[in-house]
């Protein structure tokens, strides 16, 4: 009997499968990108610094869906989908409530960190169902148009949390309010396609035999080693620059909160739509490893550009320019580079006895380790003259785009 049941229901065409996939992945983005938005009002009120404020919300909430995303997929593997699913949301839903109560930022680190574990299981779904039910090529498209529309969305949350935060008497805390709201709506909708889209349980998913042969079958296939590998630079790099865009916008340039937010708007969610959509329509022009390789190779060109300019350029004004036209060309590239790189790595394994909930699980939790180190490279930096924080990220820049050239794409073409 095949792992996956029958279903009326197409992932490829259905309307209101894409439309579940979009709120279902919008869950962790709307609480990570959002919180951007209110940390500036969250640091006046607790009276603490951006850079602890931001290490408050966003580190610990990286820190729970690392560990969350390591271990849902086997969870749903063993047990199904279902119950996994409606108990992580119980979970998210009241880790959410539950920081509003709290005015100790020890405490509040603990639920944020809960708020991620829990969340992990939105994305993770979705991922795991594009991969158990589609091809390379139509899961890649499936991805990246959903993945622009959760970027859409997500683009606008900082704006939005932030302006209700501004309104509100609960202020800033009100973004938890709308968080376990948000869960009870993907609850109420996505029950449906989780029930009709589940995979057959397997008794053995969580026996120490299982996972040291589902370890041998992901870390010890060299295709999937080298590709995991350049997934994860790529992840390190992007979102090193994306974790110090606060802090240079703010601080060495001093501009405002609502330039920051915009800004937040335009790279994730206008260009992360944008960037998406197109990648979906070339694929069948080129091939996914292509498009993944072209984001990297224009990724080091325009970092190579920007990083020269800064360091002979002195004007404060020019310098902002320039570094404004490098994030959005940024954002471009890494997100064609990122989705090319996440469908390929797990489709490598698609026919294998590897549960499709391990394989999307363990990928995803490396995409997020790798966030977690980039935001441990903002404070090891922080207080740094802003040349050598350009520097650093150039490096890692160069390092990722060596390797995914001269490396993992070699192997995984042959």
């Amino acid at each position: 009997m095949s792992k996956y049941q029958e279903s009326h229901l197409c992932v490829e065409s259905s309307y209101y499968v894409f439309f579940t996939l979009v709120i279902m992945g919008c869950m962790q983005r709307l609480n990570l990108r959002g919180s951007y938005g209110v940390i500036s009002p969250m640091s006046e009120d607790l009276i603490i610094s951006m850079s602890d404020a931001t290490s408050t919300l966003i580190l610990p909430f990286l820190g729970g869906l690392v560990l969350g995303q390591l271990f849902v997929g086997s969870l749903s593997d063993r047990f199904g989908r279902i119950p996994v699913f409606i108990i992580f949301l119980n979970l998210y839903a009241l880790a959410s409530l539950m920081c509003i109560f709290v005015d100790n930022v020890y405490v509040l680190v603990i639920f944020r960190a809960l708020t991620g574990l829990a969340s992990s299981v939105g994305e993770i779904s979705v991922r795991a169902i594009i991969n158990d039910f589609c091809t390379l090529n139509s899961g890649t498209k499936v991805l990246s148009r959903v993945k622009a529309t959760t970027y859409l969305i997500a683009g606008l949350s900082p704006i939005i949390m932030g302006e209700i935060s501004k309104r509100v008497t609960m202020g800033w805390r009100s973004f938890f309010v709308l968080n376990a709201m948000y869960c009870c709506c993907v609850s109420a909708v996505a029950i449906y396609l989780i029930t009709n889209l589940r995979t057959q349980p397997d008794e053995k998913a969580l026996t120490a035999k299982k996972i040291s042969q589902n370890f041998k079958n992901t870390l010890g296939n060299r295709p999937y080693l080298l590709s995991a590998i350049a997934f994860v630079l790529i992840n390190i790099a992007i979102h090193s620059m994306a974790h110090f865009i606060p802090v240079i916008v703010l601080e060495y340039f001093k501009k405002s909160d609502e330039w920051l937010s915009i800004l937040y708007a335009v790279l994730i969610g206008g260009l992360g739509f944008i960037s998406l959509q197109v990648n979906a329509l070339l694929i069948g022009r080129f091939s996914v490893l292509t498009l993944a390789q072209m984001g990297c190779i224009l990724l080091l060109t325009i970092g190579t550009l920007f990083t020269g300019f800064f360091l002979l350029v002195d004007n404060i004004e020019m310098q902002f320019m320039a570094y404004l036209a490098f994030v959005l060309i940024t954002a471009i590239c890494g997100h064609i580079s990122t989705v090319n790189f996440f469908a390929i790595v797990t489709q490598s394994l698609r026919n294998s006895t590897t549960g499709g909930g391990f394989i999307c699980s363990l990928t995803v939790s490396l995409a997020t380790a790798a966030n977690f180190v980039a935001g441990g490279n903002l404070s090891l930096l922080q207080g740094q003259p802003m040349t050598t924080i350009v520097l650093v990220n150039y490096i890692l820049l160069s390092i990722t785009v060596l390797y995914v050239s001269y490396v993992a794409a070699p192997t995984i073409r042959s």
